[in-house]
């Protein structure tokens, strides 16, 4: 009789030992998504996961959020970011293996509130650090260095009346064309200067080359109007 017992938890035992062995293991608990894109598997819920992610420096996060299983790598998961107080500050962005989302964020602790219509997924993030560095009015507008890279942010928590402001000047006319990349929300901008160069401006806005009368030109960024209240984006800038 105990023979007989023995074998039955023995068996028993055998059976737990295999499921743990071949069952995939997922992490249910948030995780802390550190900046080195490491992938978290996590077991989605009805109500959605919580994941920390700690921001030491004014930083664009990007988050990559996708089905655990190939089968289930292209449905969508909903990626919204949210303060200490776990209110949003951003839209509820909606990932693939194909699409990420980003974050305009200033230093601080945020949490992402993360809902998927696979039954697991992976999820990671990515900090690259973005200084400040544009000026906050006209006056305080920060000069373009001809070739060079200027990189910029507008944060998720900015008002939608903050703008961004850089100037070049030109002694002489000449031929110049703005790029204007950008990574995130919605971002909107606008060039000022002579009255006489009205034309050339609007086809400068487009990413043309174009001969600009001697002046002084602003550049002014911004949220692009009311619907983008809760988008950030950083920007690079180049005059060439």
């Amino acid at each position: 009789m105990v023979l007989k017992k023995t074998k039955f938890y023995c068996i028993i035992l055998l059976g737990l030992v295999l499921i743990l062995v071949y069952s995939p293991i997922y992490k249910v608990q948030a995780a802390t998504l550190q900046n080195n894109g490491k992938s978290h598997d996590v077991v989605s819920s009805a109500k959605g996961e919580y994941h920390t992610l700690k921001v030491k420096k004014s930083s664009l996060v990007c988050i990559n959020a996708y089905g655990s299983n190939p089968s289930t790598k292209n449905r969508k998961i909903t990626v919204t970011c949210l303060n200490k107080k776990k209110r949003a500050i951003s839209p509820a962005y909606q990932t693939t293996i194909k699409k990420s989302a980003y974050f305009c964020l200033k230093p601080d602790t945020y949490y992402l509130k993360v809902k998927s219509t696979a039954p697991a997924y992976k999820i990671s993030a990515i900090y690259r650090t973005v200084k400040n560095t544009a000026g906050s009015s006209m006056k305080k507008a920060v000069p373009l260095k001809d070739k060079k890279e200027t990189w910029g942010i507008v944060y998720n928590t900015d008002s939608t009346k903050r703008r961004c402001w850089y100037r070049f000047s030109l002694k002489k006319p000449k031929k110049v064309q703005l790029s204007i990349q950008k990574a995130g929300g919605r971002l909107g901008f606008e060039v000022e200067g002579p009255a006489e160069a009205k034309k050339q401006i609007q086809k400068l806005r487009k990413g043309k080359k174009v001969t600009l009368p001697a002046g002084n030109y602003f550049i002014k960024l911004g949220k692009q109007g009311p619907k983008a209240a809760k988008d950030g984006a950083a920007y690079c800038i180049i005059l060439k």
